[in-house]
């Protein structure tokens, strides 16, 4: 490149520079950079000495001449350089076919196997469940006597993931997010609901009597208002309150009375605050109804409402705010005094957490109740059914995890918490109702699945047994 620089590629050619040249990643202290160096002139002329940061080249440059010249010099020491990075990249890949495009690859295919491996634990630790059969103790005892003496049985019904659900009758409209209670021991009331973007106030009732292929809907009454998400329960022997609910165009703090004698429809105290899908259940020790939950127009509900039903004035009043906002929970009583919050959801999140609301005081006039955290669920539920199956055994029907439209069924034991996994309906049920219509039968109504209200209906039959010695152990 002239006179006035000399360059060599270490170990390719003969070096010329100074006696003992070092090679040095940054520039030595005292030695003054390229662009440091001032314009010169015929009078002032200054020869700089430059250590080349590089690992492959390195020289001399002598500044001798015009500074045109000198910056040429500099630009082609950056392209050398340039190309050796270049030249370094090329042997990397021919060293490695696969290069960094592979090592890509294979961490793609590592965190996919990752993500797999986690969603799985994930799973397991969501649904810590026990497969097979079980048999559940109805809080009864029959007494027998036999030749020799008295026994005392304990009626044990018998559930398994194994048993099938059986087709229903039709109701005569489609209703998704419906709701259910007995009229009596031979009767059940179907309320409201919706069929695609149509709010129902109709209402049908069954007679689960007669035998399940003779079964039919008939027309109830008609409802004062269009409901959807709305919740019922017993108000006392005779009436049924039907609280909240949406229908169409607004959250509703309305709630109706059924006379389950006349059936006639009447209005009910108003709530505080507007609900939809809430869950009720009542305070059978202090003669409360409790609301919990729901969502309306500004968003999900922490907020609860207690109605004393042997007030002589309907009338309801705040109660305990829960922990967390819950649409869509069900709520279910541990015994008297107190009730037992399950799942629903906020802005955010499908919950998998409990809450028990405790009377404190069950003697005073105005009982004070107290929210203290529950038990962990197995796996996150809103917008579910439940059915107490006997003391201490709720049955969990269908809902949303948060993720999927659910088909399947658990059974929670309330006093340890552990579910029981039962059989899998026919039909994916988001927003369903459940009761039972005999201590030994669960019947399921209506629904969403993704993009289809239900008419259908399932039923379960759960054998009971009960169990003695026999004959060759009263022997022994």
């Amino acid at each position: 490149m002239g006179d006035d620089v000399a360059m060599v590629a270490s170990g390719e050619s003969e070096l010329v520079v100074p006696d003992s040249p070092v090679m040095v990643e940054d520039e030595p202290a005292g030695v003054v950079s390229p662009s440091e160096v001032p314009v010169k002139t015929e009078e002032v002329r200054r020869k700089v000495v430059r250590r080349v940061p590089t690992r492959r080249f390195f020289g001399v440059i002598d500044l001798e001449g015009d500074g045109a010249k000198s910056e040429d010099e500099l630009q082609d020491f950056v392209a050398i350089e340039a190309l050796e990075r270049r030249r370094s990249a090329a042997l990397a890949v021919a060293a490695d076919p696969k290069g960094s495009a592979g090592k890509r690859k294979r961490a793609a295919v590592t965190e996919e196997r990752k993500e797999e491996e986690d969603g799985e634990e994930r799973v397991a630790k969501r649904r810590k469940q026990q497969p097979g059969a079980v048999l559940l103790d109805t809080g009864r005892i029959k007494t027998m006597v036999t030749a020799t003496s008295l026994v005392n049985l304990r009626p044990m019904m018998y559930l398994s993931a194994c048993m099938r659900w059986g087709a229903g009758p039709s109701m005569g409209v489609r209703r998704g997010a419906c709701a259910v209670a007995l009229l009596d021991e031979s009767r059940l009331l179907v309320l409201g609901g919706n069929e695609g973007l149509s709010t129902v106030g109709t209402t049908e009732v069954l007679d689960f009597t007669v035998h399940p292929r003779r079964m039919a809907f008939q027309p109830g009454p008609r409802l004062s208002s269009q409901r959807r998400e709305c919740a019922v329960i017993p108000l006392d022997r005779t009436r049924l309150l039907v609280v909240g609910g949406y229908d169409g165009s607004h959250f509703l703090n309305t709630t109706e009375i059924v006379d389950l004698v006349t059936l006639r429809v009447s209005p009910g105290p108003r709530m505080i605050h507007r609900r939809a899908a809430p869950a009720v259940a009542v305070f059978q020790g202090i003669g409360r109804i409790l609301v919990v939950g729901g969502k309306n127009a500004f968003g999900c509900l922490e907020t609860t409402e207690v109605l004393d039903i042997r007030a002589a004035a309907l009338e309801f009043k705040p109660g305990p705010s829960l922990r967390m906002q819950r649409a869509g929970p069900t709520a279910a009583p541990l015994d008297g005094n107190r009730i037992m919050v399950l799942g629903g959801h906020d802005s955010s999140r499908t919950h998998n957490t409990t809450e028990v609301i405790t009377v404190v005081d069950p003697g005073v006039r105005s009982p004070r109740l107290a929210v203290s955290p529950g038990p962990l669920l197995a796996t996150p539920r809103s917008y579910f059914a439940s059915v107490m199956l006997n003391a201490g055994n709720l049955h969990v029907i269908g809902g949303h995890d948060g993720y999927n439209y659910l088909d399947t069924t658990d059974v929670l034991n309330l006093s340890s918490m552990e579910f029981t996994t039962g059989p899998s309906m026919r039909k994916r049920r988001f927003m369903c109702a459940a009761t039972a219509i005999a201590e030994d039968r669960v019947v399921v109504l209506g629904g969403t699945d993704v993009s289809i209200d239900h008419n259908s209906t399932e039923m379960l039959s759960l054998p009971t047994y009960s169990f003695m010695p026999a004959p060759w152990m009263t022997q022994c």
